[in-house]
């Protein structure tokens, strides 16, 4: 089984490698809809030093939010802690 929230093309051309034939795709896109991914906006803030990054995090929500009360974002990191 292969699970993904985005499979990208790279990885769709080589599924059939590793995956028994015939196997069923299944997605909760519609064909007609463009893809969430190219929807949003989408950041990435280099920081110098690791101390910096809350700072920037809140600073940038803050910012946000002050133009867009109703703004909501997603936040990856490389860890949870």
């Amino acid at each position: 089984m292969c699970f993904n929230a985005t499979i990208p093309p790279e990885i769709n051309k080589v599924l059939h490698l590793v995956l028994y034939p015939g196997h069923t795709y299944i997605s909760t896109i519609n064909k007609n809809e463009m893809p969430t991914v190219d929807a949003i906006i989408q950041l990435v803030i280099p920081v110098k030093f690791i101390n910096d990054i809350f700072p920037t995090l809140h600073s940038l929500l803050v910012y946000k939010w002050i133009d867009n009360l109703s703004f909501k974002a997603l936040i990856f990191s490389s860890t949870a802690r």
